[in-house]
């Protein structure tokens, strides 16, 4: 044992990727037909949707303010899912810790785990308009025990392929970051780094790709060239975007919001617009407050809305981001505690997350992963006259299910790029 008392533990990586993608859409392209669903709206509780969203908010919110000033996206959904695929694995304090991070008190680990089961199904059978798709895979070093038990777990209720590789030869990387350019449509390519460390004995991954077009296009004719307001005294060029017409619109006097229903109706994404006064960081700090405006329904207006085009790529280590949410257990050598998982001592080494967005005239294509590395160790006001949205400075943008009112994607767009 070493001088400071400490068993050495190996390591898991969560690694999370994500993916959103603005572009056109066919019938033909997609496959989430209602009638294959498995499971009724009925059947989905509530407090899992409403545990989900407040942990994304908190996520958001921590990336956010420990980035100030730059973009921010992710997949809410991606790194609860991964970080569930782990939770029952997890014993004592740091399943504690990891129930409490992902918001699920008052829940059992099995309702949690069949509440994602049903929401899964909801979400992937949205509409025939609507491709969507969830995907989660474990990664096992070979040669290392594990315990059984929490592998069917994982292949039971999130329809886990578990996989056994030797990460010490160089097409383990590629294997998995293969699986990782599968399941997001080629959007993310990789998510692993070669060489795997010696003490990394699995890694948790989730994929989320979503691909779908907006219910009222916005005519590509009415784009026009414009100018966005980055920071005070900054701006840059921008194709603006236009749509005219009856939208769900909301306006308070500190922001205007929108919600832009995707072609089979069961998904929209919703964009804030703070008002200048007001900025972004007065509104988030509200928003994020505010579990309940996600959901809110909007009143029908008469308006235009006019939006940049946007092609973002990111990326963050989530380490520190998920230990000020409260889970530091899980990465600390002296206190994790995985013993559901493998009979060895076993840690979370790593946290990355990948996103990538590009919106335009047609629609939405979204894709996140997620990877997990162990190491042994109320209705608004309605709107009297017609309405003019320009987001032409920093805003909020979502993706959720209009249905679930879960949140797949949030961020703040400060920069937007082309």
């Amino acid at each position: 044992m070493p001088k400071s008392g400490v068993i050495m533990k190996k390591t898991m990586p969560l690694l999370l990727a994500a993916a959103l993608l603005c572009s056109a859409c066919t019938a033909a392209d997609a496959g989430g037909d209602v009638s294959l669903r498995k499971h009724a709206p009925a059947d989905l509780d509530a407090r899992i949707v409403q545990a989900d969203n407040a942990f994304g908010l908190k996520l958001h919110r921590t990336i956010a303010e420990q980035n100030p000033g730059s973009n921010v996206f992710v997949s809410p959904f991606s790194v609860s899912m991964a970080l569930s695929m782990v939770y029952h694995g997890a014993g004592g304090a740091t399943r504690e810790q990891i129930g409490q991070t992902l918001q699920s008190q008052g829940l059992s680990v099995d309702e949690w785990n069949r509440g994602h089961q049903a929401l899964r199904d909801l979400l992937e059978h949205s509409g025939k308009e609507t491709q969507l798709s969830v995907a989660n895979s474990i990664w096992a070093r070979k040669g290392v025990a594990f315990h059984e038990s929490f592998l069917q777990r994982n292949r039971d209720f999130y329809g886990a392929e578990v996989d056994t590789l030797d990460f010490a030869q160089d097409n383990a990387v590629r294997k998995i970051n293969q699986w990782v350019g599968k399941r997001t449509n080629g959007k993310i390519d990789s998510i692993v780094q070669g060489p795997i460390s010696s003490e990394t004995v699995m890694y948790l991954l989730n994929a989320v790709y979503f691909k779908a077009q907006w219910q009222h296009p916005f005519p590509e004719r009415d784009t026009k060239p414009g100018t966005f307001h980055v920071a005070a005294g900054q701006t840059k060029p921008v194709n603006l975007m236009a749509l005219t017409g009856r939208l769900d619109y909301a306006q308070e006097p500190d922001y205007q919001a929108i919600r832009l229903p995707y072609a089979d109706g069961k998904l929209a994404m919703v964009v804030v617009l703070p008002s200048e006064k007001a900025g972004l960081e007065k509104v988030q700090q509200k928003l994020w407050a505010d579990e309940a405006f996600w959901n809110k329904p909007f009143s029908s207006a008469s308006g235009t809305l006019k939006l940049p085009r946007l092609k973002l790529e990111l990326g963050y280590e989530l380490n520190d981001a998920l230990k000020a949410m409260g889970m530091s257990a899980a990465f600390d050598p002296a206190k994790a505690d995985f013993s559901g998982l493998s009979p060895k001592p076993v840690l979370i080494s790593e946290v990355k997350h990948k996103t990538f967005v590009e919106m335009n005239e047609q629609g939405t294509e979204a894709a996140a992963v997620s990877s997990v590395g162990v190491q042994v160790t109320s209705a608004p006001a309605p709107v009297a006259k017609p309405f003019e949205m320009i987001v032409d400075r920093p805003f909020l943008m979502a993706i959720q299910s209009t249905e679930t009112g879960s949140l797949l994607f949030l961020g703040s767009i400060v920069d937007p790029k082309e």
